[in-house]
């Protein structure tokens, strides 16, 4: 679940990106396709088996001699704990594995005209490009916040785990996403950077959360330099798209004390009355 949301977030940012660098209307580019990359997973049932650490998501031997979960005797073992994976957990938060993972890197292309539809926005629409960046960021925000409740639900079952082995466990969400930082830099897996960047920002997230508990002040809020950008550049085009109204703008006729005038003068007014109706 956590891959597959950064794979959201990271399809959400380059759409965004190139949505910001389009030039002209969105109506202008109602063809233009949009590429998204992402990397679907699929699994391979394997003959021989694996030593996967269960808290830290990661694969510490492969292949493994020892057929089944009692794996005290691994050779990635050393005094009761693993000297391969990133939290150098017990054997007994380890288990065994019958099968990899494997990623195959997909491209699928969307229209403007095709996101619009899907986000309800009228082609002619003079703000449909600020509407558009405010739905992305909008979606962007919503899939963050999911992934950093499941990678608290992650935490929770490693600390369960932890209080198994150990009969104790320390590990906060800022040690645990450490953990899946060395793990994913430990790792072959396709677009790991990007992986790595995000749960980087989420770790600042976690930062910001344990900090809260002793001053609550502190909760002053957590924004990715994506989203810190995606704001900029709305605020950029709202503040164009209202100069550019202004400029369309007629300004209500004014009304004099000379009473020859007054009468083509207030009809006047009456008629621009009515358009703002």
């Amino acid at each position: 679940m956590i891959n597959d949301g950064f794979e959201t977030l990271q399809s959400i940012e380059n759409t965004t990106r190139v949505v910001i660098e389009l030039k002209g209307t969105m109506k202008a580019n109602g063809n233009f396709k949009v590429t998204k990359t992402v990397y679907e997973q699929s699994t391979t049932v394997i003959e021989y088996n694996i030593t996967n650490c269960m808290v830290c998501m990661f694969t510490c031997h492969s292949p493994c001699d020892i057929d089944g979960d009692n794996k005290e005797s691994c050779a990635s073992m050393k005094d009761g704990k693993c000297v391969q994976c990133p939290g150098k957990c017990p054997w007994n938060s380890h288990s065994n594995g019958d099968r990899i993972y494997t990623y195959t890197k997909v491209e699928l292309e969307e229209t403007i005209e095709d996101m619009m539809e899907k986000f309800n926005i009228a082609m002619n629409d003079k703000g449909a490009k600020v509407k558009i960046l405010q739905k992305l960021l909008n979606d962007y925000n919503n899939h963050k916040n999911k992934v950093f409740v499941d990678i608290h639900a992650a935490c929770q079952a490693a600390v369960r785990l932890e209080e198994i082995a150990l009969g104790k466990s320390i590990l906060s969400n800022v040690d645990y996403i450490d953990r899946l930082i060395e793990s994913e830099r430990c790792s072959n897996r396709p677009n790991k950077a990007n992986r790595i960047k995000q749960f980087q920002h989420f770790r600042e997230r976690a930062v910001l959360l344990r900090d809260a508990q002793s001053n609550p002040n502190s909760l002053t809020g957590n924004i990715s330099k994506y989203e810190e950008t995606v704001m900029t550049e709305i605020k950029k085009m709202e503040e164009k798209l209202d100069g550019d109204l202004g400029q369309n703008v007629v300004p209500p006729p004014v009304i004099t004390d000379n009473k020859k005038d007054n009468r083509t003068k207030i009809q006047k007014a009456f008629d621009y009355l009515q358009t703002k109706l």
